[in-house]
């Protein structure tokens, strides 16, 4: 057989060019989920952070990245450089003890944190401040999405300086990458805490690609209804929690939760978190939490999980988490309001918690914190998160005070 040397010599190029095409795609789509939030640590001065979640089968991050920082109202149209925090990357994988992971080398499933800060100004008499990033790219398993692999990976924050000289963004507290298996039912909430106090509002959005592009759906599937009809997601507007019933085959889906974040009814910031849900073909059944004093049911939620408190009034209850495998439970809790949970009982196949509170004038008005709990069914544990609120209303008996003692003297009126 004859080769023509030169035409083999004119494709080589093609053909690099086209493996490397094909290594970056396979390699460089890591993005499982971020967000960028803002801490006011001074006048006019800001640190900005950078969560990112990355899918450890892809390429790794960088030590550094420039989140974009702008403002129409103020001619603001620059960057800030985010380094790695200390401490971290860290090993987030939702794993039972000894399971390899994919961060280490082996392992089917691998989760990291990766969180960087960087510090800014930024002037009084901006309404419009955003801070946004970009990286490339979201993870090729997302199943919701038009050849996901393709599409940038895109969040932000934003900031009224025109309202409040100093404001910290809402932040999530809670893991965004969690694994569930077929038909199991959903029950997830980001965990957010805001510093100032400050009302909040949920709400679904599309996922976007950078700040005026909007990801690429598949058919059926948008920011509202992230799952479609495959799996419908509802979501509480007051309080970011989250539930849907899982499918019965396998399914990456991307969900965008915005945070409005209003003082005395004035929008002075938001952020918005980018995760994605992945149901495997398992069969373990993840534990569940009870609502306040009520009894524990391993077959899904029960009692109330909304309660009323008066100002001034200590207000306790117990949660009560069940396994129906019979696994081992942890509790843990996001600290979303200043009451304080203790622990009295982990392990199997039961756990308990009692939560204690006395709200004071400052809290009149809803108030909510997350109650995470998790077995240890391998490979990929169970976990679900609760939502409590109680609203605070003011106490209809405050005490009565007559004051500071006074002396007297006789014959005086």
């Amino acid at each position: 057989m004859k080769v023509n040397l030169r035409k083999l010599l004119r494709s080589i190029p093609i053909l690099i060019l086209f493996m490397l095409c094909i290594s970056i795609d396979a390699n460089a789509t890591h993005s499982m989920g971020a967000d960028v939030t803002y801490e006011c640590v001074g006048p006019n001065q800001y640190l900005v952070r950078l969560s990112f979640y990355r899918d450890c089968r892809g390429i790794e991050p960088y030590n550094s990245y420039n989140v974009a920082v702008s403002s129409a109202t103020c001619g603001l149209n620059t960057s800030v450089t985010v380094n790695l925090a200390s401490g971290f990357p860290e090993e987030v994988t939702p794993l039972c003890p000894g399971e390899p992971d994919a961060c280490s080398g082996s392992g089917t499933y691998g989760v990291e944190l990766w969180v960087y800060e960087g510090t800014i100004s930024i002037p009084m008499g901006c309404p419009d401040v955003v801070m946004g990033w970009t990286e490339c790219c979201r993870n090729n398993a997302i199943t919701t999405l038009v050849n996901p692999g393709s599409q940038d990976f895109y969040v932000e924050a934003n900031l009224n300086t025109n309202i409040t000289p100093c404001n910290s963004s809402p932040v999530f507290v809670n893991l965004p990458t969690p694994f569930v298996c077929f038909n199991q039912d959903v029950n997830y909430n980001h965990g957010v805490t805001d510093v100032d106090g400050d009302s909040l509002v949920f709400s679904l959005v599309d996922c976007q690609e950078s700040a005026t592009v909007t990801t690429n759906y598949d058919t059926g599937f948008n920011g509202p209804a992230p799952f479609g009809t495959v799996a419908p997601v509802t979501l509480d507007p007051n309080t970011g929690a989250i539930s849907f019933t899982a499918p019965n085959f396998q399914f990456v889906g991307v969900i965008c939760v915005k945070v409005e974040e209003y003082r005395n009814g004035i929008l002075i910031g938001e952020v918005v978190r980018d995760m994605q849900f992945t149901v495997i073909n398992c069969t373990n059944e993840a534990p569940t939490a009870s609502g306040a004093d009520s009894p524990c049911d391993p077959g899904g939620p029960s009692g109330s999980y909304l309660l009323d408190a008066c100002v001034a009034e200590t207000v306790c209850f117990d949660i009560l988490a069940c396994d129906a495998d019979g696994d081992n439970i942890t509790i843990d809790w996001n600290n979303g309001v200043d009451g304080d949970l203790i622990i009295t009982n982990q392990g199997t196949p039961n756990a308990a918690a009692e939560f204690c509170w006395t709200p004071t004038e400052a809290d009149v008005g809803l108030n909510f914190f997350t109650v995470t709990v998790r077995d240890e069914a391998c490979p990929l544990t169970g976990v679900n998160t609760f939502t409590y609120s109680l609203e605070i209303i003011p106490n209809p008996n405050p005490p009565v005070l007559a004051g500071p003692d006074q002396n007297i003297c006789v014959g005086e009126t």
